[in-house]
């Protein structure tokens, strides 16, 4: 399986900015010691349709494991749609395979107590319906978008349970694709592809936070995992660039408080509130570029002085199509440029609004360092270092 190395693994915990922002709920249950703020989202008909006492004890156990990815998935407020359902199945089983990867024993134990030690026929007729095509992410996805086409809920079923019942479907055959699938001859081949093909790079933010859900889970303390939801999404924005990571990150906690966010249900994500996040960030960008210029060239050091070029190629378009670098004028060309670059601008729930104010924020900061900065982007500048190019800014 193509890894990153370890520390710059999302779930690596050696950087922490130097202010944390915390939502109440982390507040809670690290004051008082207690899980509730976590599991008892009970108002989340998606979270209480998971945490329903009704089912049988070894149904539960798996449940609980893949709770974080089913809670996220309420958190951003996934729409309970058939247009989104195929999307949901394929992030619970890459969460699944992805989570038996790294603890493949307590994998392979969960898909044996959701089994009841049954041999599940579902993961070969899943590698068969892929009809000779490789597995990678988009043609497994296409086979999830087919599945969730037809696959609606048993009688007597709520949406919610459904969603529910079908992530631990996913998940369960995410673990068997990550351990005994590997010893199975009709399995092999598909297995290994799975395995080959894990570039998230061009999957969106709310895909790789769903995918990592369950593994990253592991073994945290509930203050951990409430996170704030923006946060979540913004620290996997950068998975090749750790020096632009906690370069830019401490810019979402600050402002998170700056807005007088309190818990994770709140952010100001719609499109009045765009302007507000283009004005800080790029006073965010231009004071780092002022005060602390070597950290810029530092976070340039990571990219090519080519890729850098067309970067500042790009950032001249937009700052030539609103006159400057006014907050205002910015907003509409930006938002040009991310539905060109994402073939999406209008979010569709709450988890794609926070990850477009993810992605013009994180532009915005960029604007001033591409704009004024000549001598730090120089080719010839020192210290310029030609690795990978991050691909969203392709």
């Amino acid at each position: 399986m193509n890894r990153l190395p370890d520390n710059l693994h999302p779930q690596n915990e050696s950087y922490r900015p130097s202010w944390v922002f915390r939502t109440r709920e982390q507040i809670a249950a690290t004051e008082k010691n207690r899980v509730t703020p976590y599991y008892l989202r009970l108002y989340d008909p998606l979270c209480a349709a998971a945490l329903n006492t009704q089912r049988p004890p070894a149904e539960m156990g798996v449940i609980l494991k893949i709770f974080p990815f089913i809670r996220f998935g309420a958190v951003f407020r996934v729409p309970l749609s058939n247009d989104w359902l195929g999307s949901w199945l394929g992030a619970a089983f890459y969460a699944g395979f992805y989570y038996g990867n790294r603890f493949p024993e307590k994998a392979e134990d969960l898909a044996e107590r959701a089994l009841g030690g049954n041999n599940d026929t579902r993961l070969p007729a899943l590698a068969h319906a892929l009809d000779g095509h490789p597995a990678t992410l988009e043609n497994v996805g296409a086979v999830f978008n087919v599945l969730g086409e037809h696959w609606g809920p048993d009688s007597g079923e709520t949406v919610q349970q459904h969603w529910v019942k079908t992530a631990l479907i996913c998940a369960v055959m995410g673990f068997t694709a990550a351990t005994t699938a590997k010893f199975d001859p009709r399995l092999v081949d598909f297995v290994e592809q799975l395995s080959s093909f894990t570039d998230l790079s061009r999957t969106s933010l709310v895909f790789r936070v769903l995918r990592l859900s369950i593994a990253n889970a592991e073994g945290k303390v509930v203050a951990k995992l409430l996170q704030h939801p923006l946060l979540a999404l913004a620290e996997l924005q950068y998975p090749i660039t750790p020096i632009e990571k906690r370069t830019i990150l401490p810019f979402f906690h600050r402002q998170l408080a700056a807005f007088g966010v309190h818990g994770e249900n709140e952010c100001p994500v719609e499109d009045n509130y765009l302007v507000n996040w283009v004005s800080a960030a790029l006073e965010y960008g231009q004071s780092l570029l002022t005060h602390q210029p070597h950290i810029v060239k530092q976070v340039f050091g990571e990219f090519t002085p080519e890729h850098l070029r067309r970067l500042k190629t790009t950032a001249s378009r937009i700052r030539d199509a609103a006159g400057g670098l006014n907050a205002a004028r910015l907003v509409a060309p930006l938002l040009e440029w991310h539905g060109a670059t994402f073939d999406w601008n209008k979010p569709e729930f709450h988890g794609r609004a926070l990850t477009r104010v993810i992605n013009l924020a994180d532009h915005a900061i960029w604007l001033p360092w591409l704009l004024n900065g000549e001598r730090l982007i120089s080719g010839e500048a020192d210290g310029l270092l030609p690795v990978t190019s991050n691909p969203r800014w392709n």
